[in-house]
């Protein structure tokens, strides 16, 4: 009962106050002041064993964590970067390639298929720079500026002027210069170099700008110009300028 009480405290209470709290208990059953490092090295091996064996305190290791492994080629590649949408996520490597897993009953893996996989499988898509990922969709950005979308089309979410979803990537219709990329739930953004805004998707809250329809192609947003960051949030979207102001769009019932 003892050994129980101490245990619990280091979880909860860390190095320094499990120190003094096996001071005092060893002080209280009157053990000697040798003891105290002994026991508080069994403690120690009791609490890391308690949290190896009920939960983790580190997250398990991706494959992608560091590299995909391309099966194709005969060496690793750096990964670049990072897109975690509803139920699936991308990783995209410094080669321009990129993987994803998860949730794939929309395509949104962009693979061919929508047999929803638990390792990386490779994306139809190569010269990525950049990805981003919402509810049932991915968009990728290539090194030629255009933009690439697959998955679950609702609300004309893959901006390609349709409603149907893809299993491989299509390009967003009219956007050829594009420099960022962000989507959120159900719309994305992406600012242009010239530093104007241009928005797709669900318009029911005015977050892709102009009126509340829904934007199956781009649409720029009127008032916006010389952006130098776009953001996007679940109905509303923001763009800050190179003055240093910010204009947002959408949503606004929490203000």
């Amino acid at each position: 009962p003892r050994a129980q009480s101490i245990t619990t405290l280091s979880l909860s209470g860390g190095t320094e106050p499990l120190s003094a709290h096996i001071q005092a208990a060893t002080r209280a059953e009157g053990l000697a002041a040798a003891s105290i490092t002994s026991m508080r090295s069994r403690v120690l091996a009791l609490a890391t064993l308690f949290v190896a064996c009920t939960r983790s305190t580190e997250p398990p290791v991706v494959p992608v964590t560091n590299e995909i492994y391309d099966a194709g080629a005969s060496t690793t590649k750096p990964t670049a970067g990072l897109a975690l949408g509803y139920g699936h996520a991308c990783a995209w490597t410094s080669d321009g390639k990129a993987h994803c897993w998860g949730s794939n009953g929309y395509g949104q893996l962009g693979d061919g298929t929508t047999i929803s996989k638990t390792k990386p499988t490779l994306v139809a898509l190569d010269r990525i720079v950049e990805m981003s990922a919402g509810y049932g969709f991915t968009c990728a950005r290539r090194d030629d500026g255009s933009v690439w979308c697959w998955g679950d089309n609702s609300q004309g979410r893959l901006g390609d002027g349709t409603t149907k979803a893809r299993i491989k990537p299509a390009p967003v219709a009219a956007l050829e210069d594009a420099v960022q990329l962000v989507t959120s739930s159900l719309h994305s953004c992406a600012r242009r170099a010239g530093g104007t805004i241009v928005c797709w998707g669900d318009g029911g809250s005015g977050q892709v700008g102009g009126d509340y329809s829904t934007g199956t192609i781009p649409r720029e947003v009127v008032g916006v110009s010389n952006a130098v960051e776009v953001v996007v949030g679940n109905g509303h979207s923001c763009a800050r300028s190179s003055d240093g102001s910010v204009r947002c769009w959408g949503r606004n019932d929490s203000g």
